[in-house]
């Protein structure tokens, strides 16, 4: 790909088994001609189609990385979690299918990719902790200053953030899936990248995950809590 300008990479993260966004946004992501996609974690958690995102993460040959649900899922230690997160992640581990939990388990912490001479280091949460939430500029600055990256990818915070010094960019990505709130959310963004110059592009719009995960094919009640009818799966491109 070394010299392609029209090369362009898409970054998403924290879907957390959330079928109908990710489907949005690979929707999107073929309209935008997208060649390659990062995925900086967080691929199950708190949604209702953990074994069915994964499949479509693999078939789509994603570069992913672990975050901390995934990892959560596969040691089984939910006690820093909050409750529905905790309760998602148990009733993940005891669905999830063997190839897929493999997959996660294959899956490294962090990655360091070069691409046409350019170094992107993807974490879930900072270079220096996978489970970091890195919300400050000021703290975003400063893991560019002490890292050599050109790029640097992170999600986990599920707030979009992008802070530049010079050429190099510290990229936060907003989720492709889930908020873990019962509330309805605003339009979720992914970054599509041509060359080094980022954008957003195709957003999805998608309720729930927390407290009752449902949709109109699936339905596992966590707690008391009910959605409107209807607002389950709506999706906005």
């Amino acid at each position: 790909m070394s010299g392609d300008c029209s090369l362009r990479i898409a970054l998403v993260a924290d879907i957390h088994s959330n079928l109908l966004a990710l489907e949005a946004v690979m929707e999107a992501m073929k309209k935008k001609d997208v060649q390659r996609i990062l995925n900086a974690g967080d691929i199950v958690g708190y949604g209702p189609r953990p074994n069915e995102v994964i499949d479509l993460v693999r078939r789509s040959d994603f570069r992913s990385i672990r975050g901390n649900h995934d990892h959560a899922v596969l040691v089984g230690e939910y006690g820093w979690f909050n409750e529905s997160a905790a309760a998602a992640a148990k009733w993940t581990a005891d669905i999830i299918g063997d190839s897929n939990l493999e997959y996660l388990d294959r899956l490294k912490r962090e990655e360091v990719i070069k691409i046409d001479g350019k170094s992107i280091g993807m974490f879930h949460g900072s270079p220096e902790d996978p489970d970091e939430y890195v919300f400050d500029e000021s703290r975003a600055e400063e893991l560019l200053r002490k890292t050599a990256y050109d790029v640097i990818i992170c999600g986990h915070t599920h707030s979009p953030m992008k802070v530049r010094i010079g050429k190099r960019l510290l990229s936060i990505q907003a989720p492709s899936g889930s908020r873990g709130t019962a509330t309805p959310m605003p339009p979720f963004r992914f970054s599509i990248w041509t060359r080094w110059r980022a954008r957003s592009s195709g957003s999805a719009t998608m309720y729930l995950l927390s407290g009752k995960i449902c949709s109109k094919r699936d339905c596992l009640a966590l707690s008391h809590r009910v959605f409107p009818k209807g607002t389950e799966d709506t999706i906005i491109i």
